[in-house]
């Protein structure tokens, strides 16, 4: 269901029509097994923040966050300025389980439609359910849901589709997974109307590194039909070099597009270029080029697009992408900014390796100036349980923290940046710190978490 809405407003900003609001189709999504695995990665790695991001903003559109007191992004909301005032656009409420995982997500789109989705996980945090619903006249109705199953190994077996109608559900979709160990070697896809019936067919082989260097797409006709096939080559970094797609005509496989891939020493991507193939011709021709350049933190601080003028033989460029960043604060350490770069990556073609310090400003397309904006994790209001107690405070050694089953606490300065992680403790030595004020974050065996600022004398 998420589409990575965001980035498309984002683009759609710094358009000729800027003072006109896009709309998007209202037709009732439900997510795809990508999309389960996007919710199951925000659910990952949101420990440690020392800093919150709470806005990115421009003349013209701004995203608005907000957290709950375990620093779990519930809002992140898109809004345009139409001259006169800020308008909302799109955006999504996340609601999390005693685990911190998502357990709910509200996405607004810009069509008016709001689709409600509910997770329910295995005690493996893999999703095992979404369920679907849109908000009709102030009421949710509920529309669909998607089933998983997984192997031992934590594989997805099957994903299944169906629809809620006359207070009856209808399985209108399967799709079954097939794998050697960890690797899978098949998905196929099978789809009701009045009987099952087979319609795609995708299978996978690997070199012995266990590298992807064939897929075969087939549609079922009766039997199956091969219809499209992508072979990849790598280089000596094991980093895709080049991939070629090929289309089945006349019972041969031609191929029809191909893309190259070049990478610096530290396996960043620093160029892409694209390649087509006219009908009759065995010659390549270019088509477009996108280079990345990357600073000594392997931040991407610059994209460039081109296309290729055939007339020329040269490259013109169509926009740059810029990105600044503070390299004295990693990304690991600030709430929201994984959420921000899952919108924007794949609109820039990059990945998650591309940012791993704080985001400082961003320009798209030449013209979107982007500001990001943050705060302190204690810029947040202190929250201590009742039960907890923590002494001496202020103090030139030894803190004590009583009252509950400590699973972890992680100490931070005066800047967020995080100095300490102790685990299972009752007591930390601060006598080593300079004198000042600082942040512990305790988190509970119940899975609670409390913030207690402390003065070392």
């Amino acid at each position: 269901m998420k589409k990575h809405l965001i980035i498309i407003t984002l683009m759609y900003c710094v358009s000729a029509v800027k003072a006109q609001h896009i709309s998007f189709s209202p037709e009732l999504q439900m997510s795809t097994t990508d999309d389960v695995r996007h919710i199951e990665q925000l659910n990952q790695n949101r420990d440690g923040y020392s800093i919150k991001l709470d806005s990115v903003t421009s003349e013209i559109t701004k995203i608005v966050l907000d957290y709950d007191n375990r620093l779990n992004c519930t809002q992140f909301f898109s809004y345009y300025n139409t001259g006169n005032e800020w308008l909302f656009d799109m955006g999504y409420e996340y609601a999390y389980d005693e685990l911190n995982r998502i357990a709910t997500m509200i996405d607004y789109r810009n069509s008016g439609t709001v689709i409600k989705a509910e997770y329910t996980y295995n005690e493996q945090s893999r999703i095992v359910e979404e369920l679907y619903s849109t908000l009709d006249d102030g009421a949710w109705v509920i529309y669909g849901k998607n089933v998983f199953e997984y192997d031992d190994l934590g594989n997805m077996l099957s994903s299944k589709s169906y629809t809620f109608e006359n207070d009856s559900w209808s399985e209108f979709e399967r799709i079954y997974f097939e794998y050697d160990g960890n690797l899978l070697i098949s998905q196929v896809q099978y789809n009701y109307t009045y009987s099952w019936e087979p319609y795609r067919l995708f299978e996978y082989a690997y070199d012995n590194n266990g590298l992807r260097i064939e897929q075969v797409e087939s549609h079922w006709f009766g039997g199956w039909d091969p219809w499209e096939k992508n072979k990849y080559y790598y280089n000596g970094q094991a980093l895709c070099s080049e991939q070629i797609a090929y289309g089945w005509y006349d019972n041969v496989w031609d191929s029809i597009r191909r893309h190259t891939f070049e990478y610096d020493i530290e396996g960043n991507l620093i160029c892409k270029t694209f390649f087509n193939r006219p009908v009759s011709s065995p010659d390549w021709v270019y088509s477009t080029k996108d280079e990345y350049f990357f600073d000594s933190n392997n931040n991407c601080i610059s994209h460039a697009s081109y296309s290729y003028d055939s007339s020329t033989n040269e490259w013109d460029l169509g926009y740059e992408d810029n990105m600044t960043f503070d390299l004295s604060t990693a990304a690991n350490d600030i709430a929201g900014i994984t959420l921000f770069w899952e919108e924007i990556k794949s609109g820039l073609g990059l990945k998650e390796t591309s940012l791993h310090n704080k985001l400082v400003n961003m320009s798209i397309m030449d013209e979107l100036i982007l500001d990001f904006h943050y705060s302190l994790y204690d810029a947040i209001n202190e929250q201590v349980g009742e039960n907890l107690t923590f002494w001496p405070n202020p103090t030139n050694e030894t803190i004590h923290i009583e009252g509950s089953e400590i699973h972890e606490i992680i100490l931070f300065d005066a800047l967020g940046h995080k100095l300490k992680q102790f685990a299972t403790t009752d007591e930390i030595n601060v006598g080593s710190l300079k004198v000042g004020q600082y942040l512990l974050r305790v988190t509970l065996k119940d899975g609670s978490v409390f913030t207690k600022k402390i003065v070392k004398e």
